[in-house]
Parts: structure tokens; C-alpha cells; sequence
């Protein structure tokens, strides 16, 4: 986990999904997402930001 002043950020690949309707998510190609938690070294996570 990359770590600066005391501040850690942990990175999570997870699985996305096309937003509309299901039909049209079957003919769009699959896509991924990426979960940063970021908080202290020593604490518990601060802030979830979910990227996609």
C-alpha cells in the first residue's frame, strides 16, 4: 500500500457495470472499477472513493 506522512491509500480492482438498461449492458463490453480507501497507518479507513 503506497504510504506518505503517515497517510496510507489501498487500491481495490473490482468489477463495474454499464449503467441503462440490462439488454444493452449484454452488447457493451465488460469494464472494471477501483476502490481507494484512504486513512491513517494506524486507524481506520477515512475515506472510500469508488472510481469507475
Amino acid at each position: 500500500m503506497p504510504r506518505r506522512g503517515g497517510v496510507r491509500v489501498r487500491i481495490t480492482s473490482l468489477p463495474g457495470r454499464h449503467a441503462g438498461q440490462a439488454v444493452l449492458r449484454g452488447l457493451l463490453p465488460p469494464v472494471r472499477g477501483s476502490l481507494l480507501e484512504f486513512g491513517p497507518e494506524d486507524g481506520p479507513v477515512r475515506l472510500r472513493l469508488y472510481l469507475s
